[in-house]
C-alpha cells in the first residue's frame, strides 16, 4: 500500500515523508506539475518565482488527526496584461485556495454538522480526531 493513495486528490502530489507519532500523523507533501496556471488569465507558466510551506488538516487514521505540510511554489505570470504578477500553485481537487483544511474533511465536518448540529457534532468531531 503506497502512501500517495491515502493523500487527498493523491494525482499531482508526490509524498515526501510520513511521520506517525501518537498525537498526530504528519505528512510531507509537494506537488509535481511542472506548470501551474495563473487563476487571473489562464495561462500556464512554469518560472518559479519561490516556495513557502502550508499546512492542511485532514481527514483523521483511526483517530489520530492528520496533518498535511505542503510545500507550495509561486510562480511568475508572464503575460502582458494580466495584472497579477505572482501567483501560488493551486491544489484543485485537495484543498480550496487559502485553506486550511482538504476538501474531504471540510465534507466530513459538513455531514456531521447537518446531522448532528453544533455542539454534539463539535464532541463527536473532536471524538473522531477531526481538529475544528
Amino acid at each position: 500500500m503506497y502512501a500517495a493513495s491515502h493523500l487527498p486528490a493523491a494525482r499531482g502530489l508526490r509524498c515526501l515523508q510520513l511521520s506517525i507519532h501518537t498525537e498526530v500523523i504528519e505528512i510531507r507533501v509537494r506537488c509535481v506539475a511542472t506548470a501551474a496556471m495563473c487563476p487571473i488569465c489562464d495561462k500556464p507558466s512554469g518560472r518559479i518565482h519561490s516556495r513557502y510551506g502550508r499546512t492542511l488538516a485532514d481527514l483523521p487514521w483511526h483517530g489520530i488527526p492528520v496533518r498535511i505540510d505542503l510545500l507550495v511554489r509561486r510562480f511568475f505570470c508572464d503575460t502582458p496584461t494580466c495584472p497579477r504578477r505572482i501567483f501560488a500553485e493551486r491544489l484543485g481537487a485537495a484543498a480550496a485556495a487559502y485553506a486550511r483544511k482538504t476538501w474531504r474533511l471540510v465534507e466530513a465536518l459538513d455531514c456531521i454538522a447537518f446531522t448532528c448540529g453544533g455542539e454534539p457534532g463539535a464532541r463527536l468531531g473532536t471524538r473522531l480526531g477531526m481538529k475544528l
